[in-house]
């Protein structure tokens, strides 16, 4: 009995395999450019087109600014014969992303954000790295939510994250306003303003309001 279970199993193995294709098959896509048109472009934190500086009482500084953006490409892979039988193994999806880098010229403070998927309608991220705090945003029935993203075992309570309808700072009214804080007295900055089309315009660090000019 065992003898012909072991031959069945084996025909039905030669049967499949006689049905893969001999050779692998070369996969082309054509994937689009990152779109500009989505809800998260609004969260940016330095749109394009100008220089942006922080003001802090009397001081002043100004920031570097590297922009890295997915415009049309293609995208090729070798999809092995072994897969034809399973249309989502190994699949590549094409990926869109709008990234930017900015910093001081002393390197003193260093500013990255990202927003990214691999289809617009799906999930789609928006990640910020500030000095120590890094976090993930989503949009969420048009609300932002937040998860922090990076740990350790002296710095790992999740950050605080509050929306304002209407918020004011050093003077300067903003609308539609998210607020990120964190209470580890260790680590900086200990809060972060981001304001809907505009970005990201305040951070408190050392105890200091420093505000985009």
């Amino acid at each position: 009995m065992k003898s012909v279970k072991l031959l069945a199993a084996c025909i039905f193995i030669i049967g499949i395999v006689g049905c893969i294709p001999a050779e692998d098959k070369l996969v082309v896509r054509s994937c689009e450019a990152f779109d500009f048109g989505i809800q998260e472009t609004n969260w940016i934190l330095f749109p394009q087109g100008r220089d942006y500086s922080f003001r802090s009482g009397d001081q002043t500084f100004e920031l570097i600014s590297e922009y890295q953006i997915t415009e049309p490409y293609i995208l090729e892979y070798e999809r092995p014969a072994i897969f034809a039988f399973f249309p989502d193994g190994i699949a590549r999806n094409c990926y869109s992303s709008f990234g930017s880098t900015h910093y001081t010229k002393d390197q003193s403070l260093k500013i990255y954000n990202s927003i990214g998927y691999s289809n617009p309608e799906e999930k789609i991220t928006i990640n910020i790295f500030l000095d120590r705090m890094s976090f993930e945003l989503l949009m969420v029935n048009d609300t932002l939510t937040g998860s922090r993203t990076r740990h350790s075992k002296d710095d790992f309570e999740e950050y605080q994250y509050k929306n304002f309808s209407s918020l004011s700072l050093d003077g300067k009214q903003y609308n539609q306003v998210l607020r990120v804080s964190q209470s580890n007295p260790n680590v900086q900055p200990q809060e972060i303003y981001l304001a809907k089309s505009l970005g990201l315009v305040a951070f408190v660090k050392n105890d200091s309001l420093w505000v985009r000019e």
